[in-house]
């Protein structure tokens, strides 16, 4: 009788990092909204009620058209790169952060011990993504919107808490952006637990500015953007004075 054994761990680890990258982003590294939804499902199961609970939050890149339009795609995607690392750095090492497409990420936080824990999260991300992001040799200033929707009931479907999240995100986009918002599955009880803070119009401008005016050959369209962007801002110092007078 003659035995072959054959090594097939080699293999197995392949398989396996194949699995993995099916379901993470290729520009991010963050996990995809598959591995977003099992997380959600394992903290809502695991969810007891009346001591703990599981919060989603969605995310959203405000003004990140502008950036793709006048930057180019190029800049867009290192934005997205720092945005996530942001975003990282932001949450606990147990909180799940996914990319769940384009300009918008969301994250899993398990175990919490009531949605006020969600929102220190939320503002803890705010306070992260306030700071300016390395955008080649510049700095760019970005905001983002955040939706919160927490489960305390582990009959909870996941899809629903991240349809509430994203729902709420929305209106703290529509509020003025750089908001955070909780929605807790019914519309009427939206609760902004952020204050608005007056990120990104003047800064952005500033930013984008600085960047065409140290481009070598600036195009006409680069002129037009700049010639632009000083109308932003001599509008937004207008604004700015008209409001210290009403004070």
């Amino acid at each position: 009788v003659r035995a072959f054994v054959r090594d097939i761990s080699a293999r197995r680890a392949q398989e396996e990092r194949l699995a993995e990258l099916a379901v993470t982003d290729a520009l991010t590294g963050l996990p995809d909204r598959t591995v977003l939804l099992d997380r959600l499902s394992r903290g809502i199961a695991a969810v007891e009620v009346g001591q703990s609970c599981v919060s989603v939050l969605f995310v959203d890149v405000d003004r990140f058209k502008r950036v793709n339009d006048e930057l180019g795609h190029d800049a867009g995607d290192q934005l997205l790169t720092s945005v996530a690392q942001r975003l990282r750095s932001a949450v606990r090492p147990t909180d799940t952060v996914a990319r769940i497409g384009g300009d918008e990420f969301a994250v899993v936080c398990e175990d919490l011990v009531g949605p006020e824990a969600a929102a220190v999260v939320a503002e803890r991300i705010l306070a992260a993504l306030a700071a300016p992001l390395p955008l080649g040799r510049h700095q760019h200033r970005v905001g983002v919107s955040v939706g919160v929707a927490t489960a305390h009931d582990p009959g909870v479907r996941p899809e629903a808490r991240v349809r509430d999240a994203d729902q709420a995100m929305y209106r703290s986009k529509n509020n003025g952006r750089n908001l955070v918002h909780t929605n807790n599955g019914r519309a009427e009880l939206v609760e902004e637990v952020q204050p608005r803070r007056p990120i990104c119009r003047l800064a952005d401008d500033l930013d984008i500015g600085r960047i065409l005016e140290d481009k070598p050959d600036p195009t006409p369209e680069d002129r037009l953007i700049l010639d632009q962007q000083n109308a932003n801002l001599r509008a937004g110092h207008q604004r700015h004075l008209a409001d210290v007078t009403v004070r």
